[in-house]
């Protein structure tokens, strides 16, 4: 988020807390973006923002999507206090691909890229950005 543009306080502490306190269902998932993630750019705010969505909820799983437009891969949470699929990260192939074909017309298959092997792989970040989440230490807030 551009620190001094209007959506910045969407990405602050006090906002999710708010939100999963009084706009979440029970069992709610928030997914939201979380800014590039490349090995050359996740440093400019991924980390941070994973950061204080690891403080604000029990549950924050990062995760990354190509984006071609944006020229990186564009990084986003998962986020729960508590949720039917807890282990939605780790959920193997087969299952994702049954899943796929229970949810979508068949004649909207197959999709070009999703399947049960890139799900996994969503979830499946460098070492060094997994150490840098690991690490980080900033929470943005209001204040």
């Amino acid at each position: 988020p551009i620190e001094a543009g209007p959506g910045v306080a969407l990405y602050f502490k006090e906002f999710y807390e708010s939100t999963a306190r009084d706009k979440m269902s029970e069992g709610g998932v928030l997914v939201t973006q979380s800014g590039c993630c490349g090995l050359l750019n996740y440093h400019e705010c991924f980390t941070t923002i994973h950061n204080t969505l690891r403080n604000s909820f029990e549950h924050a799983y990062p995760y990354a999507v190509d984006i071609p437009a944006f020229g990186c891969p564009w990084g986003y949470n998962l986020c729960y206090n508590s949720c039917a699929h807890p282990d939605v990260f780790n959920w193997d192939p087969k299952s994702v691909d049954d899943r796929i074909a229970a949810a979508i017309k068949p004649e909207c298959l197959p999709l070009h890229d999703y399947d049960g092997h890139r799900h996994r792989g969503l979830f499946s970040l460098p070492k060094v950005i997994r150490k840098a989440l690991a690490e980080e230490t900033k929470v943005m807030t209001k204040d």
